[in-house]
């Protein structure tokens, strides 16, 4: 026989033996963590498509399925364990082989009369909404629980759940004890937002939110093993907490809440930061004793423009250098400012994380005077500014020029600018209306800039319908159809714009519960000034009151007001602020109800429906919040971020703008996170539905039409209901 014919008689053997052996139906084998036969029964499920075919196991060998894609196993005394068909291994004998690892003995200590709920969940759980393991027993017992590493969560009817980690061997026994907690709990996961790892060794503070109790109590907590940190019973109707780490920059998570009896998770991402190195030289030497201060802006500010957030302050050294602390990534605005006076130079910077940013900044000093003049006078107590065209913010005001100073009594003024560049000067009355503004590019050690008014100004006074003057009005000058200038009357009500040519104009004034007049036209020639304007306003519906909270007068609490209109929908008509006493006054409609908002410290967002009364109107808030977390999803179960909603409360639509200023003042988004997670916290107590923004809008939800409805929820006091919700994603 020859060479070619014996190989390939030895090739047709193996490959019918082969045959033979693949086509041998395969069968599993179960053993422990020790790799010993599973002797015990168990439950042993195949995933066949979409379903799952379950046969018991005692010892022997199963055969499996051919098509199988999954298998899971569990008994009393072992698994549960769950494996692709890929992960499984073979024995010598080709069968498949499922390690099932021994369960562990756990004790619980406690009181012995208290039945209790014992849940567990995967240290790495995502969501910790849905336990691997539950089991009633009475404290003193012991019952087998599944290995590994867990957090265990025991509970008792009317308590808050009792927070464990637990590290549990195969085959190994451990102990709890229960103890009886009121009120609810909390699990915090801090991880590395760059890497996703866990962060151990990070300090949790947690107390209550502003304006809602109990004020002045705190806990504290440390990350440990997979950066978890437990806090069991707490009191706080809301919840703010501060993460720190020295290695991280200092992370806070706002409006946390859970229902009496439940726990709520929040996941710190920890953001690694980047420090700023800043150079500051005149002349090219270095400028000791420079303030410096890394600040960022509220892009789009509820209301009127706040105060720039500080993340650092500090000095310039003897090089001429100061250096940050960690701080975020992302854009910021570094202010240099000279001790003492009213000059600081502005300059956008951006940090990364994991870098330090050096930037080089050469202080150029320019002595900047002039003289403002009323015709041919001298004009004192005039504010003279000059601001950097380059470095406007989005939402600027006065505070941010960069250099300031006030006129003599001959109309004079000085003032240091710190960099030649385009600049906006701006002249000011002394009571604060914006008198006129030029560009102007300075860049000599020495700059003269003379600011000129005429002589005569458009002035007044705005007086109700009895002649009492009205204060606070805002007042319009439109002038030659392209210059708006703005100012408000002072106690007296009375308002002033001076002018720098002639022309023709008109003025507007309004307040919130006044009717506005028409337009008034004005005329300014050089042998006919502008008389003196007499605006009279005539109240319409007002609403005058105090807003009271749980802790009595809601200080700086925001209040909307709306007119009903036929069909259901409502018109703006006013916004207001509490003063410190919780006092308001807010525009009301005529002959119709009134609708108002209220929110602030302290004061669940609540709607009212009131008319104008002669007496003074007092607003309750809901004493109790209640809370909504809304999961958004797509068909596939991944996170959709962007999502905002529309709420309606009993019939009642909050309008966005409503929403987005509550929830800001609690610190929170009106849109879902980047997990998809929409947290709608310090609601007064009701009967909810929640519609898609993007699907719907007042009008539709009043006229009753279910265009882009999501769900509906009753909310109870002190309650915080989770919903999860199906959506397309934005493509």
């Amino acid at each position: 026989m020859s060479a070619r014919i014996a190989a390939a008689l030895f090739s047709a053997a193996f490959a019918l033996a082969f045959s033979q052996a693949v086509a041998k139906p395969a069968s599993l084998r179960l053993v422990d963590d020790r790799g010993k036969a599973v002797t015990g029964k168990l439950e042993v499920c195949f995933q066949i498509g979409t379903r799952n075919d379950c046969v018991t196991a005692a010892g022997a060998p199963v055969q499996v399925p051919p098509e199988f894609l999954s298998v899971r196993a569990e008994g009393p005394d072992h698994g549960p364990v769950s494996a692709p068909r890929q992960d499984l291994k073979r024995n010598p004998d080709g069968d498949l082989l499922l390690a099932v690892p021994r369960k562990a003995l756990l004790q619980i200590g406690g009181s012995p009369e208290s039945r209790l709920s014992v849940s567990l969940y995967r240290q790495s759980d995502p969501s910790f909404r849905a336990p691997i393991f539950r089991e009633e027993v009475r404290a003193g017992s012991s019952l087998k629980v599944p290995a590994g590493e867990h957090l265990v969560s025991l509970t008792a009817a009317g308590r808050a759940p009792d927070l464990h980690l637990l590290s549990a061997k195969p085959g190994g026994s451990e102990r709890l004890a229960y103890r009886a907690r009121s009120g609810w709990s909390l699990v915090v996961r801090c991880r590395a937002a760059r890497e996703g790892a866990p962060v151990q060794g990070a300090r949790i503070d947690l107390g209550a939110m502003e304006g809602y109790p109990p004020r002045g109590r705190t806990y504290a907590q440390i990350s440990g093993k997979g950066g978890l940190a437990l806090f069991s019973g707490l009191p706080f109707l809301l919840a703010s907490a501060r993460v720190d780490h020295p290695r991280l920059v200092p992370h806070q998570e706002e409006g946390i809440s859970a229902s009496p009896g439940t726990f709520a998770f929040r996941e710190a991402l920890l953001e690694e930061g980047g420090r700023l190195r800043a150079t500051v030289t005149m002349d090219g030497k270095p400028l000791p004793g420079v303030g410096c201060q890394v600040l960022e802006y509220d892009p789009n500010p509820q209301g009127p423009a706040p105060e720039p957030k500080a993340h650092f302050k500090g000095t310039t050294d003897e090089a001429g250098i100061c250096r940050s602390g960690k701080i975020a990534a992302g854009p910021y605005t570094l202010r240099l400012a000279k001790p003492g006076s009213r000059t600081f130079l502005d300059r956008s910077v951006v940090l990364t994380n994991g870098e330090e940013t050096a930037v080089s900044i050469p202080v150029v000093p320019i002595r900047v005077h002039g003289t403002v003049l009323r015709g041919a006078q001298p004009a004192p107590s005039y504010v003279v500014s000059f601001s950097d065209e380059n470095e406007i913010k989005p939402n600027a005001t006065r505070r941010d020029a960069q250099a300031e100073a006030t006129t003599d009594e001959q109309g004079e003024y000085e003032t240091l600018l710190w960099s030649p560049a385009d600049y906006v000067g701006a002249v000011r009355t002394p009571g604060g209306t914006p008198a006129t503004h030029k560009r102007l590019h300075l860049e000599s050690a020495e700059e003269r800039v003379d600011f000129f008014l005429k002589e005569h100004d458009v002035a007044g006074i705005v007086l109700d319908e009895h002649d009492k003057p009205v204060e606070e009005v805002a007042v319009v000058l439109v002038w030659n159809r392209v210059s708006h200038r703005f100012a408000r009357t002072d106690s007296t009500g009375s308002f002033s714009f001076p002018l720098t040519e002639d022309g023709r104009g008109t003025v507007r004034a309004g307040k919130p519960g006044y009717l506005e007049p028409a337009p008034i036209e004005v005329e300014a020639r050089p042998d006919a000034y502008p008389p003196p304007l007499t605006i009279h306003l005539k109240r319409t519906g007002l609403l005058a009151g105090k807003i009271l909270g749980s802790a009595g007068p809601v200080a700086g609490a925001s209040l909307f007001s709306y007119r009903l209109e036929p069909g259901g929908t409502a018109t703006p008509l006013g916004y207001a602020t509490a003063d410190g006493e919780g006092r308001f006054e807010v525009a009301a409609a005529e002959g119709a109800p009134t609708r108002v908002f209220a929110t602030g410290a302290g004061c669940p967002l609540t709607p009212f429906d009131l008319t104008p009364s002669p007496e003074e109107t007092v607003l309750r808030c809901a004493e109790l919040p209640a809370s909504l977390e809304l999961h958004f999803a797509d068909a596939r179960g991944k996170p959709v971020p962007g999502k905002s909603v529309f709420a309606r409360k009993d019939g009642v639509v909050i309008p966005n703008e409503v929403l987005a200023t509550h929830l800001s003042g609690l610190h929170l988004f009106a849109a879902t996170d980047g997990g998809g997670r929409l947290l709608l916290v310090g609601l007064a107590p009701g009967s909810y539905d929640i519609y898609l923004g993007e699907a719907t809008n007042p009008a539709l939800i009043a006229s009753g039409l279910p265009n882009g409805f999501l769900a509906a929820s009753n909310l109870a006091p002190l309650t915080t209901t989770e919903l999860e919700v199906t959506v397309e994603a934005a493509p």
